[in-house]
């Protein structure tokens, strides 16, 4: 048995792995008031809290958490979206937990997980592109993880799209970030809603008590106009960025990940339309949001 952890910019999920099937799943709030050494402790009394009655039978756990990781040391060296820099993750949780721990990228690792187990064996070259709080990517050459020097070379959520745009955490402006993630999709449904008071995403938001990323596409389903509407406008801003990164790396094959791509038809098929006349395939994650959780365990 192996653990794998899926640290994201707003939960961090945790599975319990067998046979790359994740057989007991915990689920934890990233707490931003905590620093980040608290963090990392709090992720490791969950499992031991969560996991208690199978530890002894783990061999060893894998991290994947976003931003730039060194690997070879263990350390998260910069993710904006926790604030975090220079982190000892594998140093914290091995200590803990007293196992053998490797971190990598949570791009990488949902990619890993593509390329090994899931729809990118059909693949001999592909980018994926993970959507939540932030954007992560994970590039495939020659049916190989390409993680360059180092991770910074893939961090395509933080390549300028527009000239002088929104204002991604990075600090820049314009990023694919600040438009295509999870993130931006919320805040752009917020300002839809505020235009539109009639809009079914008001009725829709009372029920879930929140404005999250799932609100514009159930509203969609409904028929709503305010929700097509910010439906067209991300992914028509998800096309130009795929537009960007196909040029970039010469791809032609672009498997999304992350909670935004449950959606699948919803939103593949609307991006793909954008990308009408170009010979661009967009396709959808076997292993959806569990796919950081496998990949890293696919590290041993």
């Amino acid at each position: 048995m192996k653990i794998g952890i899926d640290i994201g910019g707003t939960s961090i999920k945790i599975g319990l792995v067998e046979n790359e099937t994740i057989i007991k799943k915990s689920v934890l709030m990233v707490d931003k008031s905590l620093s980040q050494n608290e963090q990392i402790s709090v992720i490791g009394n969950l499992i031991k809290k969560d996991f208690k009655e199978y530890l002894d039978k783990v061999t060893c756990i894998g991290i994947a958490s976003p931003g730039v990781i060194d690997r070879a040391n263990g350390i998260c060296v910069i993710a904006p979206n926790l604030n975090w820099h220079n982190a000892p993750v594998v140093k914290i949780l091995k200590e803990m937990l007293d196992k053998e721990t490797k971190i990598i990228n949570d791009a990488n690792s949902a990619c890993l997980a593509e390329l090994e187990l899931g729809i990118g064996r059909d693949y001999q070259n592909f980018i994926m592109i993970t959507i939540g709080t932030g954007i992560g990517a994970g590039i495939v050459r020659n049916h190989t993880l390409y993680e360059g020097k180092d991770d910074s070379d893939t961090e395509l959520g933080h390549l300028v799209m527009i000239k002088d745009g929104n204002l991604c955490k990075c600090g820049k402006r314009g990023c694919v970030e600040a438009y295509c993630s999870a993130t931006a999709l919320i805040k752009l449904s917020k300002e839809y809603m505020e235009k539109n008071p009639n809009s079914l995403m008001w009725k829709e938001k009372e029920k879930l008590g929140a404005i999250n990323a799932l609100l514009p596409f159930i509203a969609l389903e409904q028929g709503d106009e305010t929700a097509k509407k910010v439906i067209d406008e991300y992914t028509s801003n998800f096309a130009k960025a795929i537009k960007m990164f196909s040029s970039m790396y010469n791809e032609k094959v672009f498997v999304l990940g992350g909670g935004v791509s449950l959606q699948k038809n919803n939103l593949i098929n609307r991006i793909q339309e954008h990308l009408q006349g170009l010979n661009i395939k967009i396709v959808c994650s076997k292993y959806g949001n569990d796919s950081g959780i496998i990949g890293a365990t696919l590290l041993f």
